[in-house]
């Protein structure tokens, strides 16, 4: 049960993050915008004009004054430079270098086949009679 939660809660994170919402937004309006528009201009006509960014409805307005605030959002809060949580100090790494340990020079996997079964080793007959479990 609270493994079918978390992995929901994953789920929903996941979808906010990728600005889900706002895409279903944006879908909704070019499909209203067809609807409205193809009984008075024609397919053609209706899908140049919904397409072409010249012509934005009510809902295309909307996703961009949210795509706008998002992205303003995003640039004005900067994260601090260091953090204190009780006797821990965090700090951010701003352009540093991460020094990784240097690879093993040589790496030894153990082989602990004692036998290996070939094709041979299986016989084609049922073994007459058959074993009886004791």
């Amino acid at each position: 049960m609270l493994t079918s939660i978390a992995r929901l809660l994953c789920l929903l994170a996941a979808i906010v993050i990728m600005e889900v919402p706002t895409a279903l937004l944006q879908s909704y309006a070019w499909a209203s915008m067809l609807n409205q528009r193809v009984p008075e201009q024609g397919l053609s006509e209706a899908l140049a004009s919904t397409f072409d960014g010249e012509h934005p409805c009510e809902h295309c307005l909307t996703v961009q004054e949210i795509q706008n605030t998002q992205q303003d959002a995003g640039e004005e809060t900067p994260l601090p430079p260091s953090f204190q949580l009780g006797n821990f100090k965090l700090t951010q790494l701003n352009n540093t270098e991460l020094r990784l340990p240097p690879p093993p020079r040589a790496i030894r996997i153990p082989i602990h086949f004692e036998h290996v079964l070939h094709a041979t080793d299986f016989s084609p007959q049922v073994p007459t009679p058959p074993p009886r479990v004791a």
